[in-house]
């Protein structure tokens, strides 16, 4: 593992055990995980399945709500940004691999969606 790699782990639990981690804190907040009125609870009232599967006719339920844009701890992005709803596996992989400027997916033949694939026709 990279000597960065490992700082940055270390940074995250040093910040967990603190509660100095933005995102520790904030995703903890009645106005974000309250059950009824948080965020996440309105978006995926407002959007219960998966953005991501319901592209592909696909029905498969939300669990997350996901901010589109990077919010990257400012504070407005984080609460006022726009959310998509994702189920925990697209999240996870699809979305995930966007942000680390991957574009991930394939067609029904299992070919690579993105064009720059050195599989891509």
């Amino acid at each position: 593992m990279s000597q960065s790699r490992t700082d940055k782990r270390e940074r995250d639990k040093r910040y967990e055990r603190t509660g100095r981690n933005p995102k520790a804190s904030w995703y903890k907040r009645p106005e974000w995980a309250h059950p009824i009125s948080g965020r996440r609870a309105l978006q995926l009232k407002a959007e219960p399945l998966c953005r991501f599967h319901a592209k592909r006719g696909e029905r498969v339920a939300a669990t997350i709500a996901d901010h589109i844009e990077r919010h990257g701890y400012d504070p407005v992005k984080f609460w006022q940004g726009a959310l998509q709803s994702l189920c925990q596996r697209c999240h996870d992989s699809i979305k995930q691999s966007h942000e680390r400027g991957n574009r991930a997916g394939c067609d029904a033949n299992g070919m690579p969606t993105d064009p720059g694939h050195p599989w891509s026709s």
